[in-house]
């Protein structure tokens, strides 16, 4: 639904977004699409099993957290 700055990511809450990435070795590149309007500053709270992306793609930009 939303990224932030930061590559974190909130969806509908199940999780499974989250697990997969933590699944995945840590030299895998994890790319996040959105459009440039869902992305905001910073998402707060965030829980401890969240997971970032390393890349976010919009319609505008390419950013590398």
């Amino acid at each position: 639904l939303l990224f932030d700055l930061k590559g974190y990511r909130l969806g509908k809450g199940k999780g499974y977004y989250d697990k997969l990435i933590a699944r995945l070795s840590k030299s895998t590149k994890t790319l996040g699409i959105i459009p440039e309007h869902f992305l905001v500053n910073k998402l707060e709270p965030l829980d401890s099993w969240d997971e970032p992306v390393k890349v976010i793609a919009t319609e505008k930009r390419i950013l590398e957290i």
